[in-house]
């Protein structure tokens, strides 16, 4: 499983906060009502899209480990 609060920390490490409001703001990614399920599944989406294309991610030069990358809970 991959989490962008994890996935950002580990990439950007000048923050003082990583909440998806703030990277939001720091992206330019609309956020239109934080805390709305729907608005922020959205704002987390193009934060991820947007951390692989700006860091290059891709599967051959992951940060995680295939250990670290789970399917289901």
């Amino acid at each position: 499983m991959l989490c962008t609060y994890q996935l950002s920390k580990r990439l950007i490490l000048d923050r003082s906060s990583y909440s998806i409001k703030t990277l939001s703001q720091h992206f330019g990614i609309k956020l239109k009502r934080h805390h709305n399920a729907l608005d922020d599944t959205k704002a987390c989406a193009e934060l991820f899209i947007r951390l692989c294309s700006d860091f290059e991610l891709n599967d051959e030069n992951s940060i995680y480990s295939k250990t670290d990358i789970r399917v289901g809970g």
